[in-house]
């Protein structure tokens, strides 16, 4: 992939869209930014707050040992909490943290927002080259609004999607051990990325046993490096179990805060959960509808490997009981502009994209006035 960049450099057009892409994700983090720096109070500490960054912070200082967690902890959880929280992340705001702990939060994000940007652009030149991918990598800037929060506050899914980007993109040229130890990375910064060796084992079933297009051998050939992704995970746990004494310190974590549960959209509920407190939830609809049309496309355009991966993903979303659907989402972000090319290439839609800017950036700025950790 560096040299990749390094090719991109030295080609003139190529470079010209390199440019573009990295001058208008500036400019409109710098607008984001400008507005809390200059018209309010509190400067940049509302972007600091923003749930989940403060918590990534108290990890990459404490590395989860419990007496640095309960010295650096400013949110009031149990050490047992920060458990949910995986390493990877926290381990790049620790290597900027020479910047302080809050400023490295935010850079890191940035700095794999628009790294995933660059790879989506890559992936799009891959499989499509005739298509205009400078305006989809643009669009994906801005789309879906809730990713353009998250890329601008604390939070782990720029660089899980950086690397689960960079895993598909090798795996369609067809460097299987390299795309497996991106996935294996990926799994070190959220806990979605084993849905991709469940996706991937499925996918091989498939083209196996019923598709009938590869043959056992190869199929075992390319998925047995794919077992570094469990392998990943299982390390986790036993790293927890050093620093917790508990081998099961990410489940018990993540079942104290009950998001999947039975029956499928229990969301709509308003007494379900804390998470879904009114009825104001039409949005999540039109999520399930975007998502699933991704999985569809894919399918449709028998483009199994990512349609197989795409439905692992999406499969969680109706059983969320959580109202930011949107955010739990964006996993399928990637699969979503290699679905959508053929809309997303379109300098209509961008030219539409630029005249609602301003309202994605008054929603992003009303957003995180109140999305804050204690």
């Amino acid at each position: 992939m560096f040299i990749k960049l390094l090719k991109l450099l030295i080609d003139r057009n190529k470079r010209k869209d390199l440019i573009l892409i990295v001058a208008v994700f500036s400019l409109f983090s710098l607008l984001l930014y400008g507005y809390f720096w200059f018209f309010s109070p509190y400067k940049l500490q509302l972007l600091y707050q923003n749930w989940d960054g403060p918590a990534y912070v108290v990890i990459a200082k404490s590395f989860y040992d419990i007496p640095a967690i309960e010295k650096a902890n400013t949110l009031g959880f149990s050490p047992a909490y920060f458990a949910a929280h995986l390493p990877l992340y926290p381990l790049f705001i620790r290597l900027f943290s020479f910047m302080g702990y809050y400023r490295s939060m935010v850079f890191v994000s940035q700095l794999f927002s628009l790294l995933f940007i660059l790879v989506v652009y890559y992936l799009i030149r891959f499989l499509y080259p005739k298509l205009n991918a400078l305006i989809i990598s643009l669009s994906i800037i801005f789309l879906p609004p809730r990713w353009f929060i998250v890329s601008h506050v604390g939070s782990s899914e720029p660089v899980f999607l950086f690397f689960l980007s960079l895993s598909i993109f090798f795996f369609l040229k067809e460097r299987y051990k390299i795309s497996a130890l991106m996935a294996a990375i990926a799994q070190l910064a959220r806990v979605q990325g084993i849905l991709f060796f469940f996706g991937l084992l499925l996918y091989y079933l498939y083209v196996v046993f019923i598709g009938r297009t590869k043959l056992i051998r190869k199929a075992i050939s390319e998925f047995t490096p794919f077992l570094l992704i469990p392998l990943m995970f299982i390390s986790i746990c036993f790293f927890y179990q050093i620093r917790y004494q508990d081998f099961f310190a990410l489940f018990h974590a993540l079942e104290n805060y009950h998001h999947l549960q039975w029956p499928p959209f229990k969301v709509f509920f308003e007494q379900a959960t804390r998470y879904s407190p009114d009825i104001w939830q039409e949005d999540i609809i039109f999520n399930y509808l975007l998502y699933l049309g991704v999985v569809f496309c894919l399918f449709k355009e028998k483009s199994f490997f990512l349609a197989f991966v795409s439905l692992f993903y999406f499969i969680p979303l109706p059983f969320l009981v959580h109202v930011d659907v949107a955010r739990y989402s964006l996993s399928l972000l990637p699969f979503a502009a290699i679905a959508y090319r053929g809309y997303l290439s379109k300098k209509s839609l961008f030219v539409m994209i630029l005249l609602i800017s301003p309202a994605i950036l008054a929603y992003s700025i009303n957003f995180m006035r109140y999305n804050l950790s204690p």
